[in-house]
């Protein structure tokens, strides 16, 4: 048996609380696949470049024949605005 199991690890068996461990549990997992899903939604918006950003005109990218393709040589700054635009970025301000 584990000794910290993982919050969304159901496991059979008797409960406190008439089974409301499971259920929170439950609910848990679905708050994750919802942010999950609302993840996927954002980065398929950046990936087929439907992600408003401004871009230097000297950039070569990020988008380049329709979809997401960033360019090395134009940085970080550059190639990561689409991200932080869509909001899949951990800070809501990276660059």
């Amino acid at each position: 048996m584990l000794e910290n199991p993982s919050p969304f690890t159901v496991r059979s068996g008797p409960t406190t609380g008439a089974g409301t461990g499971v259920a929170r549990r439950i609910e848990q997992a679905e708050a994750v696949l919802d942010d999950l899903a609302a993840s996927e939604k954002r980065l398929l918006a950046v990936i087929q470049s439907q992600v408003e950003c401004e871009v230097p005109g000297w950039a070569e990218g990020p988008f380049r024949g329709g979809v997401y393709d960033p360019v090395l040589d134009d940085g970080v700054k550059v190639n990561i605005t689409p991200l932080q635009e869509a909001g899949l970025l951990r800070y809501r301000k990276v660059v």
